[in-house]
């Protein structure tokens, strides 16, 4: 936190959120590089078991929020896949659109990860490389903006599965 603000001051900044809760107030690529290509798994599967980037309002040192008509984006690693990237774009409505990479093909197999609790699925095709996922991360942090190195879908023009939210868990050899 930066130690001129005064406790009810508000400070906007772009943020990284790691999985276990830390953040990382304007993240530098020097801070975000060795995140990207060097943690390791479990670096993933803590706390929330995500992470993300955006602009959020600070005041002191507990109270945070994200800004409404941000972009955020959100991601995690999963070790023999790779990266899995939620652009949240703002859309002047309550529900931001949201794209995620994707490469092609058929939505299985898919990649399971836990997320707050619960079992996430996403399919094979929509994870990246570390070279890729840092193309990402710089783009995204120098213009808030989807990065070309990969190509992008609208999120919900795949069929995720969603178990939590009654969906069928995908069977065992459907599972990457």
């Amino acid at each position: 936190m930066r130690s001129k603000q005064k406790p009810d001051q508000a400070v906007k900044a772009m943020t990284y959120s790691s999985p276990g809760g830390e953040q990382i107030i304007d993240p530098t690529l020097e801070a975000l590089e060795p995140i990207i290509f060097k943690e390791p798994d479990g670096y993933w599967r803590c706390g929330c078991g995500d992470s993300s980037l955006g602009v959020v309002e600070h005041r002191g040192r507990v109270r945070s929020a994200r800004l409404e008509g941000e972009p955020v984006l959100m991601f995690f690693l999963v070790e023999r896949h790779g990266f899995f990237f939620i652009y949240f774009q703002p859309t002047g409505s309550i529900t931001p659109t949201q794209y995620v990479p994707f490469a092609g093909g058929d939505s299985r197999p898919w990649v399971r990860h836990n997320i707050g609790g619960d079992d996430f699925y996403a399919p094979r095709a929509c994870f990246v490389s570390r070279p890729f996922a840092w193309e990402v991360v710089k783009e995204f942090l120098r213009s808030k903006s989807r990065s070309p190195a990969v190509p992008w879908v609208d999120r919900f023009s795949l069929d995720f599965p969603n178990p939590s939210a009654g969906d069928a868990t995908p069977a065992k050899d459907e599972i990457a």
